[in-house]
Parts: structure tokens; C-alpha cells; sequence
């Protein structure tokens, strides 16, 4: 089974196309439209490729079409079916400049807030999966995943949702953005990646935003080499001197963490002279002593990936 890649169980494929277990295995058997992996105990695993034909071939037959017509047609051709239909939803929805409206956006990022709202595990994991069906990976990451984060941070500052709904969407939203990174790093075109450690302050729990930067790191070619939340810097120092990254991007969003540590930061970056980056919403832009230590100070570079992919290639200029 080849390392890396997302797999589903055949429970996860009847769930999501609304055919069952018993008539997918009778399915595969006959037509062989798809042949699963095996894992260690024998089941059946089934790649991403294969979610989206299975649920293309359960809407066909929902339309009218039989099963047998579909298998007539080959894996390839249903493949290619589906990806035709994805790119003509995407024209339908965007304006000349290529650009998708407000309003097409705000149907993807209201359901999963008012779903987070709810603590509708269901229908976060079923707005998640439509944003990957029908969108591409960077507008999911940069423009559905994110600003949807945004507004349930603001709604729970506001109390309309609860802890349990933003941990569960934040745990969905987290799942989706790792594999949005593992994607992208196998599609890098680098024989060999740099690697590039990721991590937040000490402390600090909030990673999504660090896990959109790691994405479009991960697209510029980079190997994102992520250390958690929470990450002491003695811990961080360790962590450089065996790895010896490129550069080095932390997150903290608490103003009392930043400040809080902020002294010890600037004596790991003076003591080393590969670049740290500070982003997020608890960071002074003009704090002179991490200035002068090395350190470049940046504003929430989540939602803002040219700034991510500028001060990048600097570092390797």
C-alpha cells in the first residue's frame, strides 16, 4: 500500500454515495471498475479516486442510468466525465476575470458555520467534502476552509457557538487542511524538497492558520515539517540544530504568550542565523528587540499567501 496517501473504509464509500456495503462488493466483483487496496487485517481500502467515481456512478443511477451502462463506459471515461463536470460547475460560478462571486463563496462558508453552530458533525465533514469535490484545493484552503475558521472564531468570541462546535470544526478543518498539504507536497515537482520548520509559541494551541501557511509552503516546493502547538523553544532550538531547516515559521495569536516569550525567541534568533518568521494576531510588527535579533515580523500571513510565497524566496535568494 503505497505511504501517504488517504484511504476509506467501504463503510465511509456507502455513507457518502448511499449505496451499500453488499451491492458495492457485488459491484466490484462484476464490473471492476475499481480494485481496493488491502490493509493489515484484510479489509478493503479504497483511494479518493475511488470516493468520487462511486458517488459519480450512485448520482448516475439515481438519474436513470443502469449500472451496466456505466461499466460499459470504462473507469477512465467515468474519471474524465467527472472531471468535465467539475470544470463546468467551476465556469458556471465564476465572473470574466475568472473570479468566483461573494455570494458562490459565502454557500460554501455559511453552511459550515451555521453547522458549527449546530455541532452538526455530519453536515461540517459533508461542506467540507462538496468545497473538494467541486472546488480546487487552493480555493478550498485559502478561501472556503479559512475565512470559515474566521467567522467561527468571531462567533464564539460573540457566543454563538459553543466550545464543543469550534473543537469539532477546527478538528474537521485541521483533517482537511493536512491532507490539502500532503497533496500538495506530493504534487512539488523538486527531486529534493527543503525541509522547513513549522510550529506555534509556546502554549499556544491555535495552529490553523500556521497549517494554511504550511500549505502554501508546501506549494512553492518546500517540505513543511510541522512540530504542533505547544512547542517549548528549548524544544524548537533542539529541533534546528538537528534538522537544519531552510527557515523557520512560528504562529501565536496571544499577545500575552508573545510577550511572555518574546525575550527568549530573541536569544534563539540571535544565537542562529537561519531566518525565523512570526506571524499571527498576537505579534507586534514593530518590536525592535526581535527585529534586531533576526526575526521578521509579519501580520496573519494565513489568508494571505503571495506574502507567504515572497518572504519564502527571499530566503532562498
Amino acid at each position: 500500500m503505497p505511504p501517504n496517501k488517504t484511504f476509506y473504509k467501504i463503510g465511509t464509500l456507502a455513507r457518502e454515495s448511499g449505496i451499500s456495503p453488499g451491492l458495492l462488493r457485488a459491484w466490484e466483483k462484476r464490473y471492476e471498475l475499481w480494485t481496493p487496496e488491502r490493509g493489515s487485517g484484510g479489509q478493503r481500502l479504497y483511494s479518493e479516486e475511488d470516493l468520487h467515481l462511486v458517488c459519480h456512478i450512485a448520482k448516475a443511477t439515481q438519474q436513470g442510468l443502469r449500472i451496466g451502462e456505466l461499466a460499459a463506459l470504462g473507469r477512465e471515461n467515468l474519471l474524465q466525465q467527472i472531471e468535465d463536470e467539475n470544470q463546468t460547475s467551476q465556469k458556471k460560478q465564476v465572473d470574466a476575470a475568472g473570479n468566483f462571486s461573494d455570494n458562490v463563496l459565502e454557500s460554501y462558508i455559511t453552511p459550515l458555520v451555521t453547522a458549527a453552530e449546530t455541532v452538526n458533525f455530519k453536515a461540517i465533514r459533508d461542506g467540507l467534502n462538496r468545497a473538494l469535490l467541486e472546488l480546487s484545493p487552493d480555493r478550498v484552503v485559502y478561501e472556503v476552509i479559512h475565512p470559515a475558521m474566521v467567522k467561527v472564531g468571531e462567533a464564539y468570541l460573540n457566543g454563538k457557538i459553543t466550545i464543543a462546535g469550534e473543537h469539532l470544526i477546527s478538528s474537521l478543518g485541521e483533517y482537511y487542511l493536512r491532507n490539502c498539504i500532503e497533496q500538495a507536497s506530493q504534487a512539488a515537482l523538486e527531486k529534493e524538497r527543503t525541509p522547513v520548520l513549522c510550529s506555534c509559541f509556546p502554549e499556544e494551541e491555535h495552529r490553523l492558520g500556521l497549517l494554511v501557511v504550511m500549505y502554501t509552503l508546501a506549494r512553492e516546493g518546500c517540505e513543511p515539517v510541522y512540530l504542533g502547538s505547544s512547542l517549548p523553544l528549548k524544544s524548537l532550538e533542539r529541533a534546528i540544530m538537528q534538522i537544519q531547516p531552510q527557515s523557520v515559521w512560528l504562529s501565536v495569536t496571544s499577545l500575552k504568550l508573545y510577550e511572555k516569550y518574546r525575550r527568549d525567541l530573541a536569544a534563539l534568533a540571535g544565537s542562529n542565523s537561519i531566518p525565523i518568521f512570526l506571524g499571527g494576531q498576537g505579534v507586534r510588527a514593530d518590536d525592535t528587540l526581535l527585529l534586531e535579533s533576526g526575526c521578521k515580523l509579519c501580520s496573519p500571513l494565513s489568508s494571505q499567501p503571495v506574502a507567504v510565497q515572497s518572504l519564502h524566496r527571499e530566503t532562498i535568494q
